[in-house]
């Protein structure tokens, strides 16, 4: 199987320190995207249970750094949304949701808004950006036409990797 090699990598992921939105994020998502994996036993040594004792807290962790706008800090406390941590941190909610972990609806609602705001609001040039946050919006059931509109703005002219979210954006 080639989830055998994957175990170490895994198991690295349980003792990953908390940290800020970027080290939380990516302890959770790799973990809740590959739970259904874990939970059919195809990654040996690894259970469903020692990645939720993982996944749970480093849920709540995030929702610790949502700032008063909805969109998250990069340290607890923290009072300024930082862009790009907080389409991270949505990224590994999204996936968390999308394996079954329970996630408060109102702050995910709240998270959601400042994203589209995010994307309303942001520079002509951060294709990027757009694209992944439709992408993201798109998977919550929260992509509109305005921000699907605004992410698929001179698509012919951005990157490969935004055409390809703006698609998947529009596919889902």
């Amino acid at each position: 199987s080639p989830f055998l090699r994957m175990s170490q990598g895994l198991r690295y992921f349980l003792r990953y320190p908390y940290g800020c939105v970027e080290q939380t994020s990516s302890g959770v998502l790799p973990l809740a995207a590959l739970r259904d994996v874990i939970q059919k036993g195809l990654i040996p040594d690894i259970s469903t249970s020692e990645t939720d004792k993982f996944i749970k807290p480093g849920i709540e962790r995030l929702f610790s750094m949502q700032t008063s706008e909805g969109g998250f800090g990069y340290w607890p406390g923290d009072r300024t949304t930082h862009k790009w941590g907080s389409i991270y941190a949505l990224t590994a909610l999204t996936r968390a949701g999308i394996a079954g972990y329970e996630l408060p609806k109102d702050r995910m609602d709240k998270a959601l808004m400042n994203l589209r705001e995010q994307i309303k609001g942001s520079g002509a040039d951060e294709y990027v950006y757009r694209a992944f946050g439709a992408y993201i919006l798109a998977l919550n059931k929260s992509l509109d036409r305005e921000v699907f509109g605004k992410a698929f703005e001179k698509i012919d002219s951005q990157p490969r990797e935004a055409v390809m979210l703006v698609l998947l954006s529009a596919r889902i």
